[in-house]
């Protein structure tokens, strides 16, 4: 039997076809339709078979010079199909020798993968424990003011306290003090903590995007579901929810504005391919992200992309996503 990569190449639309002739609801399609594709995949075997014979007896038509038979595929297939008719079947010891460069292929390739995969999975660790220990270095800074009042309300004389309190970015309170009557004064800052959000319906909290995201996956996991995106924090809220429920008011913020339009076309498009494939959207992230690996693109980078498509731009993955049934 011919393999099934020259086997495409004989009517190469076939998969495509059938595969738009399903994605339509069962009562739309045609069942001459289905039974038509059904024939041209078995007219391909029977035409590479035939070709085979032929091109014996018909040696000089240019035919033979366009593929798919000129493909080393088909002279491979030609050859043992030529050994059978002669000589009938390997036997089995020959079949196992000539399979194993295959197996070996493909153990390579997906060894291939799986590297690449490992480095991306330890960049991204990489990154997030980076962003930890800037993150842990800003805590202790913001400490440093309480340990030294505390210090001094500590000593025999204390301190006499004057509170003035300020909002600052991200709402935080800062309360200015005054040392002691004989010394000159000083004011020292002390972090006291977040505001409560205030009852108005009309204020709605900020969310800020993780931005040590740098996979399709986890991209997808933060909108579906919400992520944990610091070590000993809650779960966020899904993008999915919060744009549900308060349209744009939860990034008005133009930083959080700004991260959102980075990142909103890639799981638009997943949302579409779901739909067009008929396929469970954690599929369709995982079929993107491996897409996304074989190209060594960045999410910034397949955003603004998906962002042309929009404008135009011939689709990534053909017709309706087709081109992802075919990503393993």
């Amino acid at each position: 039997m011919p393999s099934e990569s020259l086997k495409k190449m004989i009517f190469p639309c076939l998969e495509e076809t059938r595969a738009s002739t399903f994605a339509k609801p069962e009562r739309e399609r045609d069942v001459a339709t289905q039974a038509f594709l059904d024939l041209l995949e078995w007219f391909r075997t029977v035409i590479l078979q035939d070709a085979v014979f032929l091109r014996l007896k018909f040696s000089s038509l240019k035919l033979w010079m366009s593929p798919p038979f000129n493909n080393v595929l088909f002279d491979e297939f030609a050859k043992c199909l030529l050994h059978e008719a002669s000589h009938g079947q390997d036997p089995l010891f020959v079949q196992i020798a000539n399979v194993q460069p295959l197996i070996a292929r493909a153990m390579q390739d997906q060894h291939r993968n799986t590297l690449a995969t490992m480095d991306t999975y330890h960049q991204s660790t990489h990154s997030e424990i980076a962003q930890l220990n800037v993150q842990m270095n800003t805590c202790l800074d913001s400490m440093r003011p309480m340990s030294t009042f505390l210090h001094r309300l500590s000593t025999p004389r204390g301190i006499q306290m004057h509170t003035q309190l300020n909002l600052v970015d991200e709402d935080i309170v800062v309360a200015n003090m005054v040392s002691g009557s004989n010394e000159s004064p000083a004011k020292l800052p002390i972090v006291a903590g977040l505001l409560e959000e205030p009852t108005d319906s009309e204020v709605v909290e900020q969310y800020r995007l993780d931005n040590g995201i740098t996979t399709i996956i986890r991209l997808w996991e933060e909108y579906d579901k919400g992520i944990v995106s610091k070590i000993g924090m809650p779960q966020g809220p899904s993008i999915r929810e919060l744009d549900s429920k308060f349209g744009a008011k939860w990034r008005k913020q133009e930083n959080y504005r700004k991260a959102y339009t980075r990142r909103r076309h890639i799981w638009e498009a997943i949302i579409h391919a779901t739909v067009n494939l008929d396929m469970p959207s954690d599929i369709i992230a995982e079929k993107m992200e491996r897409w996304q690996l074989n190209h060594g693109y960045s999410l910034q980078k397949i955003n603004q992309m998906l962002f042309e498509v929009t404008r135009g731009a011939s689709p990534l993955w053909g017709e309706k996503d087709i081109g992802l049934r075919h990503i393993v």
